[in-house]
C-alpha cells in the first residue's frame, strides 16, 4: 500500500512546477541511496482515468536520497481538471510498485 502524502502539489496552469521528495533510512536523516532506482509519476483527474500528465523524473545525485518531480508549462497547460491524485511508482531489479501518492490542484493564474 503506498503512503499517502499530506501535502497537496500544487499546480498552475501555463507555469512549471516541481516537487522535491527527499528518501531517509532512519530518523536522524540518513540519505537513502537512490542508486539503481527508476522512477515514474502521473497526474491523473482520478485513479482509474486514462487521461494523465507524465511527470519527468530525476535524481540529480542518487546517493542525496533526493528526487524531483518536473511538469513543464507547457503540460500544466494542457491539464483540463482543477483537482486529481498523483503517484509516484518506483522500480528496484524490474519489480515496480506504487510507493506514494497524493492529491494536486491545478488553477488558473490570476495575473496575465
Amino acid at each position: 500500500m503506498p503512503t499517502h502524502v499530506d501535502t497537496i502539489w500544487e499546480l498552475v496552469r501555463g507555469e512549471p512546477a516541481e516537487l522535491v521528495i527527499r528518501f531517509r533510512t532512519d530518523a536522524e536523516g540518513t540519505p537513502l541511496d537512490l542508486t539503481d532506482r527508476s522512477y515514474r509519476c502521473h497526474l491523473r483527474p482520478y485513479a482509474a482515468s486514462t487521461l494523465h500528465t507524465a511527470a519527468t523524473v530525476t535524481a540529480p545525485e542518487p546517493e542525496t536520497g533526493e528526487i524531483v518531480l518536473h511538469v513543464s508549462a507547457v503540460q500544466t497547460a494542457g491539464i483540463p481538471w482543477n483537482l486529481g491524485l498523483w503517484s509516484l511508482e518506483e522500480t528496484i531489479e524490474d519489480v515496480a510498485r506504487t510507493i506514494l501518492e497524493g492529491d494536486v490542484t491545478v488553477g488558473t493564474d490570476v495575473t496575465r
